[in-house]
C-alpha cells in the first residue's frame, strides 16, 4: 500500500509543484454525457479523435487493468504579459518530454513504495486530466475551464500516473469557489469561446484555431485568430485572472519576435529553433497562416499559406494518440 505523504514528497522531489492522490474509478456519468453531447454538436471542432478510446478516457481501469489510484501532478510555468506572440506554456522545451522525465522518477518511487503496475499520462493519453486534478485536490474548475490552484493559479500543466496500488489516504476535491461573480476571463476572450462556468466552445477558442484546426478557416474563425496577438495558442483568459501572476521578465529568446517575423519564417529555421518546443505541434504553413491573420490579412489570403500536405514538424500525437509516449 502506498503512503500518501511519501507519494507527495516523491512528486515534489521530482520537480513538481503540487501533487494529490485520488481513488481510481469511472468518472461521473454526467461528465461523460456532457462531453459526448458537445462532441456530437461540434464544440470540439475538427478534433474528432477526442471521441476515440472513450471507455479509457472515462475510466482509468480501462486504460490500465487493475487501476486503484490516480496520482496527479502539476507543474507551474511562467506567464508572460503584453508583447508575447506565443502562449507562455510553449516558450521552452516540449512539456510532454519534460514532464515525462519527472514522471519517470515518480513511477520509480511508486514501485519502491509497493506499486506493481504504473501507467504515466502526459496530455496525449485518453485521460480526463482536469477531472482527476480536481478529484485529487489540486484545485477547482474556474469560469475559464482551467483548474485553479490556490498557489499556482491556472498557469500549470497537469499530468499523472495510474497505478494498481491503493493508498493509505486519499485527497478530496477542494470546496472553495475560485471565481465567485468574476467574469474577467469570459469578457476578455477575443473569440467568445467561454460560454459559462467552466464551459468552453473549443471550436471558437484561439488556442484550438491556431494549433489544432487543420484546413480552411471560416471568416468568423479567421476573425477570432486575427483578433489576438499570438500566433500559437492564447493566454488572454490567464492574463486577466486575478489568481495568476504575470512575470515582469522579458520574453525569452527565440520567442521574442512579432507576427511579421513569424510570417517570413522558413521551414528550416522553424524546425531548427522551435522543433523541440510545443510549437512542433503545427507546421510552418499553419504558423504563417496564423501570423498573416494577426498581421491583418483576411481568411482567403491567410489560408493560401496552408499547403495541402500540411504536417507538423513533430507529428507525435497529432491525431490524439500516444504515438510517441506509450
Amino acid at each position: 500500500m502506498l503512503e500518501h505523504d511519501y507519494v507527495i514528497g516523491a512528486a515534489l522531489d521530482a520537480g513538481f509543484d503540487v501533487c494529490g492522490v485520488a481513488v481510481s474509478g469511472p468518472v461521473d456519468p454526467a461528465l461523460r454525457s456532457h462531453f459526448t453531447g458537445r462532441l456530437e454538436r461540434g464544440c470540439y471542432g475538427t478534433m474528432e479523435w477526442l471521441g476515440r478510446h472513450a471507455d479509457m478516457r472515462f475510466d482509468p481501469g480501462k486504460l490500465m487493468e487493475g487501476a486503484r489510484s490516480v496520482v496527479v501532478c502539476g507543474k507551474g510555468y511562467t506567464l508572460y504579459g503584453s508583447g508575447a506572440s506565443v502562449a507562455s506554456y510553449a516558450m521552452g522545451e516540449d512539456y510532454h518530454r519534460e514532464l515525462r522525465r519527472l514522471l519517470e522518477r515518480v513511477c520509480d518511487a511508486l514501485v519502491r513504495d509497493g506499486a506493481h503496475l504504473v501507467r504515466p499520462f502526459v496530455d496525449s493519453a485518453p485521460v480526463a486530466e482536469r477531472y482527476w486534478a480536481v478529484k485529487a485536490g489540486l484545485g477547482a474548475i474556474g469560469h475559464s475551464g482551467m483548474v485553479i490552484n490556490s498557489s499556482l493559479g491556472g498557469a500549470f500543466l497537469i499530468c499523472g500516473v495510474v497505478t494498481d496500488a491503493e493508498c493509505d489516504r486519499y485527497d478530496t476535491p477542494s470546496a472553495y469557489d475560485p471565481c465567485g461573480t468574476c467574469g474577467r476571463c469570459a469578457a476578455s476572450c477575443p473569440s467568445g469561446a467561454i460560454e459559462g462556468r467552466g464551459v468552453i466552445d473549443a471550436s471558437k477558442c484561439r488556442s484550438y484555431l491556431t494549433i489544432e484546426h487543420r484546413g480552411e478557416l471560416s471568416p468568423a474563425q479567421a476573425a477570432a485568430v486575427g483578433g489576438g496577438t499570438t500566433v500559437f495558442g492564447c493566454d488572454e483568459c490567464l492574463k486577466v485572472c486575478p489568481h495568476n501572476k504575470i512575470a515582469k521578465a522579458p520574453i525569452p529568446h527565440p520567442f521574442d519576435i512579432g507576427a511579421r517575423e513569424w510570417l517570413a519564417m522558413g521551414s528550416g529555421r522553424f524546425k531548427r529553433e522551435y522543433g523541440h518546443t510545443p510549437m512542433s505541434r503545427i507546421s510552418v504553413s499553419m504558423l504563417r497562416r496564423n501570423a498573416a491573420l494577426v498581421s491583418g490579412s483576411d481568411a482567403a489570403g491567410a489560408d493560401a499559406y496552408v499547403a495541402a500536405d500540411d504536417n507538423p514538424v513533430n507529428a507525435f500525437a497529432a491525431d490524439g494518440s500516444d504515438a510517441e509516449y506509450p
